[in-house]
C-alpha cells in the first residue's frame, strides 16, 4: 500500500477508534443495580450508600422535605445513576442522577464540594430484613454541610399565594386558538403507582384543559423494565400500569375535570423494554388533553 495513502486511511481509522473509545467509557459511567442500603451516620445528617460489585457508592444525604427522598430500611433498592469524578463522599463514589425530571434542589455540600443531583432510587417492593445495616459515626466522613432550607413564614406564603393568583389571572399564560391536543408526562420509581416526583404535571395538564375546555382528558398508562449492569432484565411487577392508571384516574377525579370533558382510561400491560441508559423514561402515565 503506498504510503501517502497508509497514512490517510490512518488519519480516517484514528478518530472513530478515539470516539468508539469514548463511547464505550460514557456507556461504563451508566449503573444500575439492587442492593441493600446503607445508613452511615455524621455529625451532621446521615449518608446513604450502597455497595455493588466490591465497591461503595454514595446515593445522598438526608435533609428537608424538599430534599431527595432516602430509601427505606428492610428494603432492597434499585440505584440508577451516573459515575462522576468527585471526591469521595462518606467513603463511597459518588453517582448522580441520570435524568433531569427527578431532579430536586442541591442538597448540600461535602467538603466545600457541591453534591449532585442524586441518583434515582427505588424502593423494592418486598421486605429485606438483612437490609439493616447502620455504621457509627466516623470523623473521616464529617465534611457534610446539608442545605437547611427554613420553612416559608406568613409572609413568604402570602407571597407565594400571590404570585399564584397573579398567574391565574395573567392573560399571557392563557393558550390561544386552534387548540392543540398536548400530552403531559408523569415518571415513577420502580413498581411505584405514586408518581409523587412528577404530580406537578398532573396539574399542568389539568389547567390547560380548563382553559381550552377540553372534550376528553386520556390517562394511559405503562409498565416497564430496566436493564441491570449485570445484563439482567428486571421488571415491573405485572399490574403496575393498572395501577398507575387507577390511582392517576382517581386523583383527577379528586381534582375535578372541567364541566363537559370526558375522562379515558388506557393501560398498556406490555413491558417496555430497558436499555440500561434511560429506563427511568419508560416507567410513565401519559395524560393527552384533546380539544
Amino acid at each position: 500500500m503506498p504510503r501517502i495513502l497508509s497514512r490517510r486511511l490512518f488519519n480516517v481509522a484514528l478518530p472513530l477508534v478515539l470516539l468508539a473509545g469514548t463511547v464505550d467509557a460514557a456507556e461504563s459511567q451508566r449503573l444500575g443495580f439492587v442492593a441493600c442500603p446503607v445508613f452511615q451516620d455524621t455529625n451532621t445528617v446521615p449518608c446513604w450508600l450502597a455497595e455493588y460489585q466490591g465497591e461503595t457508592y454514595f446515593l445522598g444525604i438526608q435533609t428537608d422535605s424538599g430534599g431527595w427522598t432516602p430509601p427505606l430500611q428492610g428494603h432492597q433498592v434499585l440505584v440508577e445513576g451516573i459515575v462522576t469524578a468527585q471526591p469521595r463522599v462518606c467513603g463511597g463514589i459518588v453517582l448522580a442522577s441520570p435524568g433531569s425530571v427527578f431532579d430536586k434542589r442541591p442538597s448540600g455540600k461535602s467538603a466545600g464540594v457541591d453534591l449532585p443531583q442524586p441518583p434515582v432510587i427505588s424502593t423494592m417492593r418486598e421486605l429485606d430484613n438483612s437490609c439493616r445495616t447502620m455504621l457509627p459515626e466516623n470523623p473521616r466522613y464529617n465534611t457534610l454541610e446539608p442545605r437547611r432550607g427554613p420553612g416559608p413564614g406568613n409572609a413568604q406564603i402570602a407571597g407565594l399565594q400571590q404570585n399564584a393568583n397573579a398567574a391565574r389571572g395573567a392573560p399571557a399564560d392563557a393558550p390561544k386558538p386552534p387548540f392543540v391536543a398536548k400530552t403531559f408526562e408523569l415518571h415513577y420509581e420502580f413498581d411505584s403507582e405514586l408518581a409523587g416526583l412528577t404530580i406537578n404535571k398532573l396539574q399542568e395538564a389539568l389547567k390547560y384543559a380548563g382553559d381550552i375546555k377540553a372534550k376528553s382528558v386520556e390517562v394511559v398508562s405503562y409498565r416497564a423494565s430496566v436493564k441491570l449492569s449485570n445484563g439482567k432484565q428486571l421488571d415491573e411487577i405485572a399490574k403496575i400500569a393498572e395501577l398507575r392508571a387507577k390511582e392517576l384516574a382517581n386523583v383527577i377525579r379528586m381534582f375535578g375535570l372541567p364541566t363537559g370533558t370526558e375522562l379515558k382510561v388506557r393501560v398498556v400491560a406490555v413491558v417496555q423494554p430497558g436499555n440500561g441508559i434511560d429506563d427511568w423514561t419508560r416507567r410513565r402515565s401519559d395524560i393527552i388533553v384533546r380539544p
